[in-house]
């Protein structure tokens, strides 16, 4: 469908979905735009249309009520089938020839749906990045990037060393495990070379502490761990570990004693594994991942 146009740059071409469906954004409060009562399905058009932030609508023909969102509809959400069998989607259609005057003088893309001017060049609408040929919706929490002009810079997220986006403070580490400040030790709140890594469903970690001889449990909030194998003191018996070198788990907790080649196992509740970083500094930080 087309919306009535005063100039080239102003036209506009939406897909449309079957009736009975609606669009489910992956975040809510990061795509909405706005919902309005409207008469049709046209003028819900008209209003996206409009809004040079919009790039997604819904209207519901019973209720008549039209939403608004911003985003890739292919990337950041999901059409689903609607309770009501007169609900459709709309989203926009993109092509280089509506960006082809980005970053030229602004006098070129004055009135154009597409673009608007700062400094005083044609540049993308607030909330997305040029790819090198269109607009493309800055991405989310969790997106691959290339550069932090993809990530949504109104939600503080930039492109992380990974490749990802998200904010600056996920670089962020927090102890959860060892002194933090690369002393060994074998008190309950200390490690000796941390190695083998597991976290239960209760989020409390099974850690190998290797040359302590022993694989200590820390709980959430606590760097005082307590001892769950091993004695705390390196030995050959059956109560004593060597080495921990290896720890694996699914239903039973196995672990692999290097120094005195022993094989152990002892029964434990399922545990699974989590993104949690252990480093020769003698502590165990807790990556945050999404």
């Amino acid at each position: 469908m087309h919306g009535q146009s005063i100039s080239p740059d102003w036209q506009s071409s939406m897909n449309l979905s079957s009736p009975g469906f609606q669009f489910s954004p992956i975040n809510y409060q990061a795509l909405f735009l706005s919902q309005i009562n409207t008469k049709s399905l046209f003028s819900c058009a008209q209003t996206c249309h409009s809004n040079g932030n919009c790039r997604i609508f819904d209207f519901d023909d019973q209720s008549l009520l039209c939403r608004l969102f911003q985003g890739n509809i292919i990337t950041m959400g999901s059409i689903v089938p609607s309770s009501s069998p007169q609900s459709r989607v709309g989203s926009r259609k993109y092509n280089a020839e509506q960006f082809v005057n980005h970053g030229q003088s602004c006098s070129l893309c004055e009135g154009s749906r597409y673009m608007r001017c700062i400094n005083n060049t044609c540049q993308c609408e607030i909330n997305t990045y040029f790819d090198g040929t269109i607009c493309q919706s800055q991405k989310l929490l969790g997106d691959v990037c290339m550069n932090s002009t993809e990530c949504r810079s109104d939600l503080n997220y930039t492109c992380l060393p990974r490749q990802q986006c998200g904010p600056s403070t996920f670089q962020i580490g927090v102890l959860v495990g060892g002194y933090g400040n690369g002393t060994a030790g074998n008190s309950l709140n200390a490690l000796y070379y941390p190695i083998g890594l597991y976290v239960n469903i209760n989020e409390t970690i099974d850690g190998g502490d290797l040359m302590n001889g022993r694989v200590i449990k820390l709980h959430q909030g606590s760097l005082v761990g307590s001892i769950v194998a091993g004695s705390g003191t390196p030995g050959a018996s059956n109560t004593q570990l060597g080495a921990v070198s290896t720890i694996n788990t699914y239903f039973w907790f196995f672990l692999i004693d290097k120094s005195m080649s022993m094989f152990h196992e002892k029964y434990f509740s399922y545990m699974r594994y989590c993104n949690y970083m252990y480093t020769f500094m003698n502590r165990i930080l807790k990556k945050i991942e999404f």
